[in-house]
């Protein structure tokens, strides 16, 4: 089988990730949105709760997973909030920013078998 580059992995894992988002109600608004000063991995908003939603996914395919609290750090944090603040600015126009919650999506990736499961994990900070 052929191993998939880093990049590759992480765009399948997103893949993943948006699609099991958008089973539980979430409407995708925009996929690795980047700025000068960081990037977001999925832009969604919650229909039901009515609030945005940062999503950082993080795709594997071996064992093992760090714990998700340490998987951002606060320099990860700070990019995606720079992500955010722009993306505000030049896309929806607005001087403040709306309520928004982080929430992280391990994608677990079987790719010999062709499958993959995804955790969500909430309340982050």
């Amino acid at each position: 089988m052929k191993k998939l580059t880093n990049r590759a992995k992480g765009d399948l894992g997103e893949s993943v990730a948006a699609k099991f988002l958008l089973g539980k109600n979430y409407e995708l608004k925009t996929r690795n949105y980047h700025s000068v000063g960081g990037e977001i991995d999925l832009l969604m908003f919650d229909k039901i709760k009515k609030e945005w939603v940062i999503v950082e996914v993080k795709t594997k395919t071996g064992r093992g997973w760090n714990d998700p609290h340490n998987e951002i750090t606060d320099e990860k944090m700070d990019k995606m909030m720079d992500a955010w603040a722009h993306y505000c600015d030049k896309k929806l126009n607005l001087d403040n920013l709306p309520d928004f919650r982080l929430e992280f999506v391990l994608v677990y990736l079987d790719l010999e078998n062709r499958k993959a499961r995804c955790e969500l994990v909430t309340n982050l900070w």
